[in-house]
């Protein structure tokens, strides 16, 4: 097997793991975006329209239901963000596109951090 074809196996491996391990979540009724896998909490939300990058799954680092809730308080204005996204449609290049999509997500991982700082 040549390096190429070894590091192709490796690389689908992984993705196919990542696959099963997010797929291997518990939805959390009434809570849309907020799963649960082996008694840790996160958010997930996937764009309909795929874009070069089209889901965004964090880790909320606890396994207390209501800290969660907190915090998926704190994430959901953004999926409004995200889901705009989908309007622009094709008046934005599809890197513009890939660039507010990483901003939106990066601002998310802000907004996490903070409140991990305040209850840190």
């Amino acid at each position: 097997m040549s390096a190429t074809q070894s590091a192709t196996q490796s690389a689908t491996q992984i993705v196919k793991t990542k696959t099963f391990i997010r797929d291997n979540m518990k939805a959390i009724p009434n809570f849309k975006y907020l799963f649960q896998r082996n008694r840790i909490f996160y958010f997930r939300f996937k764009l309909a329209k795929p874009l070069i990058q089209s889901e965004i799954f964090l880790s909320l680092k606890t396994d207390d239901i209501a800290e969660a809730v907190i915090l998926w308080q704190k994430l959901i204005p953004y999926t409004e963000k995200l889901k705009q996204l989908i309007l622009l449609g094709d008046r934005v290049t599809q890197s513009r596109c890939a660039l507010l999509f990483q901003g939106i997500k990066s601002d998310m991982l802000k907004q996490l951090q903070i409140n991990q700082t305040d209850h840190g």
